[in-house]
């Protein structure tokens, strides 16, 4: 103890010591008796917004969104940083659909892009990234994977030794895992088909046993612009003669073939965590893990009971 340079006399512990001195100015600006939440690290946003207005801190503050009721832990200067609603309960997503749905905020978005637009160098070098995204999104399928929109679909890649085969739907894993064992060769399409204008990435190319080459599309339920894929496809193979057959598997065709086992959140779930026994499958999303290990029911009543205890923890 006679050696601390600082609280020689106060029976603190190193890391309580470490946060005394390095949180200094929160200590002398918060009272005395909120200091145990400051040495836990986390204090109520109440007492932050009474006392840290103008203190930028990495301690953290917690509350419950005031729109969506979602339990928030933030560090303080983040929270400060915000341009809009820094003084709000609110969690990221309900303020940046505030931001964006508000009349006052999407006005004020309109005026600021259209004085940005009015610079040249800005309209330019804005327009040529534009156009190259564009351009690599129609022509390169790899840039186009990693690009491509959000989606609530289930996605991640199947491990194969040293390969990496992705899927973008629970459809495409379930021909994946059937593809694997029924074909010399299986892969990821790595050309692009042009059609009216726009450019198409099929899903899988396969060659069988015989020495068959097809071009395989997996589309489920979503079937957009299917036969004008199908007939640009078909006329590709000619052309190109990449391939023999051009093959759209469906909902149907695929439990026709056996590939797909049941229709329905349960069975398709169920068939999933099957794979998953079997194959090393990395799902983009923890909550798609998740479910595939212990089904959907059990993971959303996890869910809403995790939310209750922590609302009446709060509470």
């Amino acid at each position: 103890m006679r050696y601390r340079q600082h609280c020689k006399n106060e029976q603190l512990c190193q890391k309580c010591i470490i946060r005394r001195t390095k949180s200094a100015v929160v200590f002398q600006a918060v009272p005395e008796k909120y200091h145990e939440l400051i040495y836990a690290g986390i204090i109520p946003f109440d007492i932050a917004i009474k006392n840290l207005q103008q203190i930028s801190t990495d301690i953290k503050v917690e509350y419950y969104c005031e729109n969506c009721d979602k339990h928030v832990l933030i560090r303080w200067s983040k929270q400060l940083s915000r341009q809009h609603g820094k003084y709000e309960q609110m969690c990221y997503s309900c303020l940046q659909s505030l931001i964006h749905n508000s009349p006052d905020y999407h006005q004020a978005h309109v005026e600021r892009s259209k004085k940005l637009w009015q610079n040249e160098e800005y309209r330019q070098k804005g327009l040529r990234a534009f156009q190259e995204h564009n351009l690599r999104m129609s022509i390169d399928p790899i840039y186009a994977s990693k690009h491509k929109r959000r989606s609530r679909s289930i996605s991640g890649v199947v491990i194969l030794g040293d390969r990496r085969i992705s899927f973008d739907s629970a459809f495409e894993l379930f021909y994946i895992h059937y593809a694997i064992d029924n074909y010399a060769v299986f892969r990821r399409c790595e050309f692009i088909i042009p059609y009216n204008g726009h450019h198409y990435h099929p899903d899988f190319f396969i060659i069988d046993a015989t020495g068959k080459r097809s071009i395989i599309e997996v589309k489920g339920y979503y079937n957009n612009d299917v036969q004008t894929k199908e007939a640009a496809a078909q006329q590709f193979i000619i052309t190109s003669d990449i391939a023999d057959e051009y093959l759209l598997y469906t909902t149907a065709k695929l439990q026709r073939d056996g590939i797909l086992l049941g229709v329905g959140g349960y069975h398709m779930w169920k068939q999933i965590r099957g794979i998953c026994d079997v194959r090393i499958v990395r799902f983009a999303e923890e909550k798609h893990r998740e479910i595939a290990r212990i089904g959907p029911h059990r993971y959303y009543k996890n869910q809403t009971n995790q939310k209750n205890r922590e609302a009446a923890l709060y509470r």
